[in-house]
Formats: C-alpha cells, sequence, structure tokens
C-alpha cells in the first residue's frame, strides 16, 4: 500500500487537495471551520479528536504499526506536522475498524522539490484534467489512452505533478522511444495489460479480507499476465525495462495456489459458496456430497 505524507503552506497543501482530489479529509473538531474557510466545503470532511492530532500519539501509532523504534529510516522524521497527520489516518482506520492495514509496510515523503507545484487555478485555465468549454477537450483526455485503470490514475498523477528534473523525464522519453522502435513488445504489452485489469484495486481488496472469489480468479489472470512482461522488459535492452522488470513479481506460488484451490469460473460473492476446488478439503468435499448427492452418500454409508 502507498502511504505518502508532507507538511507545507496553506498554499501548498491547496495545491496538493487540488491534485490528489481525496475522497476524503480528516481533520481536527475544533479546525473544522478554519479548513472549509481555507479549501472550500465541498469537501467529505471527518473530524477526530484534538488528541489525535498531537505529535506523540501520532508517533507511537505509527511506530506501533511499522514496528519501529523510530521513524527515521523513513526520512519523515523532521516533519512533525506529516507525521500528525499521519498516525491521524491509522487512528482512524481504528476507529473505522480497519483492522488489517499490514499491506501499508512504508511511508513516504512527497518529494514536493521534484515537480511543478500547479494549484487549482493553473490546473483549471490549462485545462489539464477538464475542459472549460462544452465539448472541449482536456490534456488529460488526449493523453490518456492507457489500458488499464492504474494507468490512468498514474497518468492524472503524471499530469497534475509535471517532473522539474531533466533525468527522470528522459528516461520516461526513452522508455517511450523504445515502444515506437519495438512495436513487438508494445503490441506484447497491450495484451498483458488488458489482462491484468485493475490488480492494484484486487490487491488493496485482499489485504483487508474484501475479495471476492471471482476477484482471487482475476488477480491469478494478472499474475500469469505479469510472466510474459517480466521477461520481455528484462530481454529488452533497455536499463529503465529492464529496471521493471527486475521489480515485477509474478508470486509463482500464490499463483499456483488459486489455480489448484479456486474453481476456474468462481460465484462474483463469497457466500453463495462452491468456489473451492474440489480435493483441498476432505471435510468439504463429504459435506458436499451430503448437499448435493444425498441418496449416493446414504447408499455408501449402508455399504459400509
Amino acid at each position: 500500500g502507498e502511504f505518502l505524507t508532507t507538511e507545507g503552506t496553506h498554499e501548498s497543501i491547496d495545491k496538493l487537495l487540488s491534485n490528489f482530489s481525496p475522497k476524503e479529509v480528516l481533520v481536527e473538531h475544533n479546525k473544522k471551520r478554519k479548513f472549509e474557510e481555507l479549501f472550500g466545503s465541498g469537501w467529505l470532511i471527518s473530524a477526530l479528536d484534538d488528541w489525535i492530532f498531537t505529535e506523540n500519539a501520532a508517533r507511537d501509532r505509527l511506530k506501533s504499526h511499522f514496528k519501529s523504534s523510530s521513524l527515521k529510516g523513513f526520512g519523515v522524521d523532521h516533519l512533525e506536522q506529516g507525521i500528525i497527520a499521519s498516525g491521524a489516518i491509522l487512528h482512524y482506520m481504528d476507529i473505522t475498524q480497519h483492522p488489517n492495514i499490514e499491506h501499508i509496510n512504508s511511508l513516504t515523503r512527497i518529494e514536493e522539490d521534484r515537480f511543478v507545484r500547479l494549484d487549482k487555478f493553473t490546473v483549471r485555465n490549462l485545462e489539464l484534467l477538464s475542459a472549460m468549454n462544452e465539448g472541449g477537450k482536456s490534456l488529460l483526455g488526449v493523453l490518456d489512452k492507457t489500458i488499464s485503470p492504474m494507468g490512468s490514475r498514474l497518468m492524472r498523477r503524471w499530469v497534475v505533478f509535471p517532473l522539474k528534473e531533466v533525468k527522470p523525464i528522459e528516461d520516461r522519453l526513452n522508455v517511450v522511444e523504445h515502444f515506437f522502435r519495438d512495436p513487438e513488445l508494445k503490441k506484447l504489452l497491450t495484451q498483458q495489460l488488458s489482462l491484468i485489469g485493475d490488480l492494484e484495486r484486487i490487491i488493496s481488496k485482499a489485504a483487508v479480507g474484501r475479495i471476492t472469489p471471482r476477484e482471487v480468479v482475476q488477480l491469478k489472470v494478472a499474475l500469469n499476465a505479469i510472466e510474459p512482461i517480466k521477461e520481455a522488459f528484462n530481454e529488452s535492452g533497455n536499463s529503465k525495462l529492464k529496471e521493471m522488470g527486475e521489480r515485477l513479481n509474478p508470486c509463482p506460488l500464490m499463483r499456483d495456489r488459486i489455480e489448484k484451490e479456486i474453481v476456474p469460473d468462481p460465484p462474483a460473492l463469497i457466500n453463495k459458496g462452491g468456489f473451492i476446488s474440489k480435493g483441498v478439503n476432505n471435510e468439504l468435499d463429504e459435506l458436499r456430497d451430503i448437499a448435493f448427492s444425498g441418496k449416493d452418500y446414504l447408499l455408501k454409508l449402508q455399504q459400509r
């Protein structure tokens, strides 16, 4: 899970709110009105107890979650307000009964100095995300030819957080050029990405125990699709693609277990049953025989 933090002036926070467009904002009870005065009232705001927004409470909660005696290793130890905000999020997860957050295993500082800071007026006037005129086209609308929802989200982030440094810009352009020079690799990537779907969403649902049987099978499909991408990137001759390929993990053990234990076409909901393959659990197989082949089961009992 991606867990980002930062701190700054009202102006910089306003830019971050505009660019990230969070679904929900957490504030202190006595700061709610001030937040609305500064950033508007068009946000879903949850007001929490003041003690949650104290540095000691936040540090303790973060260190407890990450099982660490210090936050220095995350590079955020000097960000007092950033730590308070991060700790408040974890406290809120506790309050709202979200105990399964082990997938949040790191805390990263938003390196704003790496990006051009765009306020909401700039984003609107340049029509980066949406057109000002009916029937118009935004920059994102022109650029976003992505195949997966993950790619679409990343493209949006790249548009509202344009890079400053030349090297990472050149790295991106070199990768794009490589795909133009190698249409077969581009074709393979297009095919495999269409199979992967929204892997980020599936993983986040799995991490909190809310994944459906059908999504588990989609996870297997996605992991299968990663394998040829990894191989192609490693053989591409492009250093950046090789770096990406090395980071890709198709999780073969998990993939094989899903293949073995989950039926190929399971129901959408877990309470429908019938998604565990035969042979995984003897007791389950026996109960199924009783439920669906009662007469045969009674005959077997008589024969015993």
